[in-house]
């Protein structure tokens, strides 16, 4: 019952990680990219890095 268990909770850490990282990764790309693209533009607007990261995540 315990190996089962254990078991259990190993693939559902296993599939949240395999459902989430595409969103994860591609909210950290994109607020990568805008990052770079803010400090070389000296642009300190904060609705430029959110909300394309938004949209970008729920288009994944």
């Amino acid at each position: 019952m315990e190996g089962q268990l254990i078991a259990l909770a190993i693939d559902t850490f296993k599939t949240t990680l395999v459902i989430s990282l595409p969103m994860l990764g591609a909210g950290l790309i994109a607020g990568l990219l805008i990052s770079i693209f803010q400090a070389t533009t000296q642009i300190n607007e904060m609705t430029l890095s959110f909300v394309p990261k938004i949209i970008l995540v729920a288009a994944v």
